[in-house]
């Protein structure tokens, strides 16, 4: 859609902020629109066009962003929508392929816990998607040299940039699950295996590669059933570090005030020389299974405990994210109102070396049972969280996800994701990552269909059970179809006003502005067809009636008469 003028996107931003000032100053009540000018102007806080103007040129910077930005810090001209439906190009059933999901920039990895490789059953895949224009193609098949049945290679993946790391709770010599992690790197469009990493101290049953994290150089493996000294299933963290093209155990992380059984390593995410691993199954005073997350910190080579956090609920920690300063922590455990397990996500921002909760994040149309925060992703000011167990319609446990985006540091719901080719119990939601405008979400139960074979009635003849897809989405331009919507502002006496600010404000109140020109009329672009809009004239002395239109077509006699 048409980017906002950036004048006129000005004075709105600047109505908003005034008014709001205004009204917690004087207890007027919310408002936006006509009404907010018209209460601005009584009370003496109105700021004219041209006041706002000559303020902004004294700026150093008078416009900055808010071209981009409607009233309420919404972006104006983007939509999240969906991009792609991927499944492996070799797949089959009860693949699992979605189990895990990665993504940066360009470049996705999707884990396939339950494929098949030759006669190996359950091995394990995970496969690299590129995106190009507006779709995503896979890139290669992913495989561990050395892989045997049931190791599923895939459990967890990470990326970053041209590395991945792929985990696998498989056997390690003699020792079953001991675990294990294998790190990918590119070379043109070539993948190539570049090690594999094992605990120095590890043993059977450690589940080492349960979670996998990479940032740059540095890369994060858990290991949620490893016992620390006489605590069984403790859990801990193993830290590896690059140099060139070799990688070593830099730290084992395990808790300061751990205990049997907490599970620590569940899962963990990675950002520069901080992480956080999850706990879920910590206990928290007398509070069985109410769960943990943990953030450790590198100085020089040393990893120091910087944190720990917690909530009155259960299952705190099962799933983390951090970029920066933000780190998020899903609990799909938690119950909200009357609802069982509707579940949350916690986020806590870093400042001077302290971090604080900043949000507690809850779907708008939460239910029961819906496991939203099953996974997390973060990556800016956006969040994304799975409900995998969301009804949607009819379809029970079909899943869905939620996008988050901040705005002086409070994290507002901005757009609900599903899979419109959805069904019951495909899970989507399992698993969620973000980078950038783009999001990935896991359904590793959904079937999918052999549409090459059909049977006699035209009907799908086989179906791949539990095959699983990747559904890519991507917060860009809006689409067409569009529309424009234009007309004349005049006077009684039918002559032009040219001084004047017309606004269109849509069904989720974002607000698109335009200047009339010198003879009265106006114009709106790539509006979105079939929208509701109500569209504002604003100009001193004159007052105008709002109007509403919704149209599939170009509309070009929206006109105004001023009074």
């Amino acid at each position: 859609m048409k980017q906002v003028k950036s004048l006129p996107g000005l004075l709105i931003v600047s109505l908003f902020f005034m008014f709001s000032a205004a009204a917690q100053e004087n207890n007027f009540p919310a408002m936006r629109g006509a009404d907010a000018v018209e209460q601005l102007k009584k009370s003496g806080d109105f700021v004219s066009l041209r006041d706002s103007l000559r303020l902004a040129r004294q700026s150093d910077k008078p416009f900055g962003d808010l071209s981009k930005l409607d009233a309420v810090g919404q972006l104006l001209t983007l939509e999240w929508r969906h991009e792609s439906s991927m499944t492996s190009s070799d797949g089959t059933a009860e693949d699992l392929f979605g189990y895990s999901v990665a993504v940066s920039g360009s470049t996705a990895i999707v884990g396939s816990v339950g494929s098949d490789v030759g006669a190996n059953s359950n091995q394990g895949a995970a496969y690299i998607f590129i995106h190009s224009g507006n779709s995503w193609t896979q890139q290669a098949k992913l495989n561990a040299d050395d892989g045997a049945a049931f190791d599923n290679f895939g459990r967890s993946v990470a990326i970053d940039g041209d590395t991945v790391i792929v985990g696998t709770t498989g056997d390690v010599g003699l020792n079953d699950n001991q675990g294990k992690a294998y790190v990918f790197v590119r070379s043109g469009t070539i993948w190539t295996q570049q090690t594999m990493l094992t605990a120095n101290d590890g043993t059977a049953q450690d589940f080492f590669g349960t979670s996998v994290a990479i940032s740059g150089e540095t890369a994060i493996v858990g290991a949620t059933f490893d016992d620390v000294g006489a605590n069984a299933d403790q859990g801990s963290a193993y830290i590896f570090v690059r140099s060139k093209n070799s990688w070593s155990q830099q730290a084992k992380l395990t808790a300061d005030n751990g205990a049997a059984f907490d599970n620590l390593g569940n899962c963990a995410a990675i950002s520069g020389d901080t992480v956080i691993v999850g706990a879920y199954f910590a206990d928290v005073g007398g509070n069985a299974n109410q769960g943990a997350a943990y953030i450790f910190a590198r100085s020089d080579d040393r990893w120091i405990q910087e944190a720990q956090f917690t909530a009155n609920t259960a299952l705190f920690g099962n799933s983390v994210a951090i970029d920066g300063d933000t780190a998020v922590v899903g609990v799909f455990g938690d119950d909200i109102g009357a609802n069982p397990n509707q579940g949350s996500a916690y986020v806590y921002a870093r400042s001077g070396g302290g971090w604080t909760q900043q949000s507690h994040l809850t779907a708008a149309d939460g239910e029961a049972n819906a496991n939203f925060g099953r996974s997390v992703g973060v990556s800016g000011d956006t969040i994304v969280v799975g409900a995998n167990s969301d009804d949607v319609g009819a379809n029970v446990n079909q899943g869905s996800a939620y996008i988050f985006n901040k705005a002086n540091s409070i994290w507002t719901e901005r757009k609900k994701l599903i899979d419109h080719d959805g069904a019951a119990i495909d899970n989507f939601g399992i698993s969620a990552a973000v980078s950038g405008n783009k999001v990935v979400i896991g359904s590793f139960s959904t079937d999918i269909e052999t549409r090459s074979i059909l049977d006699e009635t035209g009907n799908t003849g086989n179906v791949g059970v539990n095959q699983g897809a990747a559904i890519f989405f991507v917060n860009a331009p809006r689409q067409a179809p569009t529309i424009s919507i234009s007309g004349r502002i005049t006077d009684l006496r039918r002559r032009a006003i040219s001084a004047a600010t017309v606004t269109a404000t849509d069904s989720r109140d974002a607000i698109f502005t335009t200047l009339v020109k010198t003879n009265g009329t106006f114009n709106f672009e790539n509006m979105l067809a079939g929208e509701t809009y109500t569209i504002n004239v604003y100009a001193r002395r004159y007052r105008f009636l709002p109007q509403i239109v919704n149209s599939n077509t170009n509309l070009s006699n929206v006109n105004f008469i001023g009074n």
